[in-house]
């Protein structure tokens, strides 16, 4: 007989891959077609429940949406913990540590970057796509960077986080553009080419007396 711990367990597991299941297809749906132009119906078709089964689990559409993008980004904020950790570390080294990450992370989720787009194209329900707190915090890392004097002192630390993270953005959104520029073997290894010439004009364009 099924114990009433194992009972529980079980319906447990069996509502955490509903959810799983619910919120993998929204994500397909809202890269796809955006926030606005997804109905739930398509959502319940995909993920193969009913409507009223992602109300009792999401209450909302706006709801599963910021759940979507919060799992996302919740993966990235991961990823840059592990590379912000230490903040004793060269600031120099945290930023250009913090760039590369976010490519790495973007490499390997690139319809992340269509859901960017849809977010900046329609009104955003939640308002709470950007991490403040993460943008702050490279900020601050910069301007230690600029007071240990290893930035240059005219640059600005918000607008230098801000152009850092759109060129790793921009490069996704327009690929085979930048692939088609490149020719040799250069064309078979455009992701890394491009970060590293990105992380060469931060060092030797930002940075005082920068290492290579």
């Amino acid at each position: 007989m099924t114990s009433l711990v194992e009972g529980g367990s079980s319906r447990q597991q069996n509502t955490m891959i509903t959810r799983q299941t619910i919120l993998d297809a929204a994500e397909e749906l809202f890269t796809s077609h955006g926030y606005a132009d997804t109905a739930l119906s398509e959502i319940a078709k995909r993920s193969g429940v009913t409507k009223s089964l992602i109300h009792h689990h999401f209450h909302s559409k706006a709801a599963l949406w910021s759940e979507v993008r919060g799992r996302l980004w919740a993966e990235h904020l991961s990823a840059q913990a592990s590379v912000l950790h230490d903040r004793d570390s060269d600031p120099t080294r945290l930023l250009e540590g913090s760039i590369r990450a976010y490519f790495r992370f973007l490499q390997q989720r690139p319809h992340l970057v269509r859901m960017i787009g849809w977010t900046l194209l329609e009104d955003d329900p939640s308002c709470k796509w950007v991490d403040v707190e993460f943008n702050q915090q490279l900020v601050e890392i910069f301007n230690e960077a600029q007071h240990a004097g290893k930035v240059r002192s005219d640059l600005d630390g918000a607008c230098f986080i801000a152009q850092m993270l759109s060129m790793v953005v921009h490069y996704f959104e327009c690929k085979p553009e930048v692939a088609h520029m490149m020719t040799g073997d250069r064309h078979a290894e455009t992701d890394d080419t491009y970060l590293e010439n990105m992380l060469r004009l931060v060092r030797h364009g930002a940075f005082v007396d920068p290492v290579s």
